[in-house]
């Protein structure tokens, strides 16, 4: 982690030590924000291994509630750990 300048090893640290996790981002161009999936990126699998994760997005039309399904929960399977199952208001 020694590469990386202090922000992001504090960030990195933090999200490490982490119990549990709410991952937001506004969907663009159907997708998660860059910034998110560069800190994805950078985080160890075993990150988020075993611990509740809630995933939270903002769209302008409910259609893209299917980001969170398809792209948001992948990251269950990537660093599996408990998924807090997304519900549409």
């Amino acid at each position: 982690m020694g590469e990386y300048n202090n922000g992001t090893q504090t960030l990195i640290s933090k999200i490490f030590s982490s119990d549990c996790y709410v991952i937001s981002s506004p969907i663009y161009q159907s997708s998660i924000t860059g910034v998110l999936k560069n800190i994805i990126d950078l985080l160890p699998v075993k990150s988020f291994q075993h611990k509740v994760m809630g995933l939270v997005a903002t769209a302008g039309t409910y259609q893209y509630y299917l980001v969170i399904e398809i792209s948001l929960s992948l990251l269950q399977v990537f660093f599996a750990h408990t998924l807090l199952r997304a519900m549409s208001i």
